[in-house]
């Protein structure tokens, strides 16, 4: 979003999303744990075990996504020494847009 300069009205819808998405179960869930307290602690209990022998996978399955990102956006960057213009795979558009780096 930085990079490609965009202007507030289309990073700002981007950035409410993804609160909406990472942000708000989090809180959701610690404050529906507040509200019902001893009620629902045995699920949370339950909840929070199963996220402790899953969170290994799931940090690895993160963990290959950003790296993969990062190598496709450093692909890009770098224009991949010159051979994606050569065979013309995909059209690269130019950081900053005046073209100095």
């Amino acid at each position: 979003m930085t990079r490609a300069e965009l202007p507030v009205t289309q990073w700002l819808p981007i950035l409410l999303l993804y609160n909406v998405m990472f942000v708000m179960p989090p809180i959701t869930l610690m404050l529906a744990y507040r509200a019902t307290d001893r009620h629902l602690k045995p699920y949370y209990e339950r909840l929070g075990r199963w996220i402790s022998l899953n969170a290994r996978e799931g940090l690895s399955w993160m963990l290959g996504a950003v790296g993969f990102l990062m190598m496709v956006d450093a692909a890009v960057y770098f224009e991949f020494f010159g051979l994606i213009d050569f065979f013309g795979l995909i059209d690269i558009p130019q950081f900053p847009p005046n073209g100095a780096r």
